[in-house]
């Protein structure tokens, strides 16, 4: 049974998230395999999944209860596992809820900041920077899934910072990261695409 789905993003973070938040649609999965030989040092082998299309849509009720979990263990010095574990991948975070707590700011100010710090990543109007899944299931392999993203050879000046293959949207519940690697252009037409799959854009 899936219990966790861990987000990379293109400046290193990771957001660990539990499965049953996320809805996941992934299609046309396929394997390559590289040798990656540095003048530095001994050649490796890599071994990569690709999602070839689909998307990742996350609840967003669950955050600000996870915000607000995190401010009570921060309050009472009372370790929240589930807690401490989402704030452990977005940089600084967790220092900033004992800062804000330190401050005296109330549950509802901190709230929105912890929020939004946890969502900037899918909110709508920003650059898609999700770079891969992993796919965590009690007694399995973890499985590593890799975003349709920009070969970092070319001369985009852009291909570390806008996945041209995927755009960021939101209904009044959900973000949603939708993506085509057929598509260069799917910025162009994704919200186009997402109407048409019956997502109620906001």
């Amino acid at each position: 049974m899936l219990k966790t789905i861990k987000m990379a993003f293109e400046n290193t973070e990771v957001l660990e998230l539990p499965a049953d938040i996320i809805d996941l649609h992934l299609t046309h999965i396929t394997e390559s395999a590289f040798l990656f030989h540095p003048d530095y040092g001994s050649a490796h082998e890599s071994l990569t999944k690709k999602i070839g299309e689909g998307y990742v849509a996350i609840r967003k009720d669950w955050f600000p209860a996870i915000a607000r979990r995190a401010i009570v263990a921060e309050r009472t010095k009372l370790p929240d596992a589930l807690a401490t574990q989402t704030l452990a991948g977005p940089y600084v975070l967790a220092q900033n809820v004992k800062d804000w707590v330190a401050q005296g700011l109330t549950d509802d100010e901190i709230v929105p900041q912890l929020v939004d710090r946890l969502t900037d990543h899918f909110a709508q109007g920003t650059p898609a920077d999700l770079t891969d899944l992993e796919l965590i299931a009690d007694g399995a392999p973890t499985r590593t899934l890799e975003l349709p993203w920009l070969d970092i050879r070319t001369n985009d000046p852009y291909s570390w910072s806008d996945n041209h293959y995927a755009i960021n949207l939101e209904t009044a519940d959900q973000f949603v990261v939708l993506f085509d690697g057929n598509d260069p252009h799917f910025q162009n037409r994704g919200r186009e695409k997402a109407e048409e799959m019956g997502f109620d854009l906001i």
